[in-house]
């Protein structure tokens, strides 16, 4: 989260050497809306995940004596676990714009791989420090991370073309 505040400042404040340079222009209320709907896209299919097809898919999903919250008070958390899901999810739609200008849905599919990839990082941390986090959750969170992130950024690029190739090659 703080190398995302970092990145949005020196995105404000630096100016290459070359005067000449103007970024590519966003539009706005597209990319908040289709990156807030993106957001909620992979919210809905991870909690549909974790709730129903995992443990299907996988014996003992979660392992019966991972510790976990009282479904009750997990169930109380779910309005701050979904504006995390917004801000996170909806600011790397943003960088997408700004990482790949001419985007396109190989680059999309490509990004949304490596943020999937750092998006599960705090898992792979919590699997060093619990012992009950197996190997066997962890081999299930790390490609549903990318998989998800995924499908979201191949959904973003879909949903917002505030682009024109003519626009495009001016601004590149």
């Amino acid at each position: 989260m703080t190398a995302i505040l970092f990145m949005a400042f020196f995105q404000l404040v630096y100016r290459p050497k070359d005067e000449s340079w103007t970024p590519v222009p966003t539009d706005w209320r597209r990319c908040l809306v289709f990156g807030i709907l993106s957001a909620i896209l992979v919210f809905v299919l991870d909690i549909g995940f974790h709730q129903h097809l995992a443990q299907v898919l996988f014996d003992e999903y979660p392992a019966h004596d991972f510790p976990q919250r009282p479904p009750a008070e997990a169930f109380r958390l779910m309005p701050w676990l979904f504006l995390t899901y917004l801000f996170q999810l909806s600011i790397f739609c943003y960088l997408f714009t700004r990482v790949y200008p001419r985007r396109g849905m190989g680059n999309a599919i490509w990004f949304g791989a490596w943020l999937g990839v750092w998006v599960v990082i705090p898992n792979m941390q919590f699997f060093v420090g619990l012992d009950k986090y197996t190997w066997h959750m962890l081999i299930i969170q790390v490609p549903e991370g990318a998989i998800l992130t995924m499908i979201m950024m191949a959904f973003f690029e879909w949903a917002y073309r505030p682009r024109a190739a003519a626009t495009l090659a001016a601004t590149a």
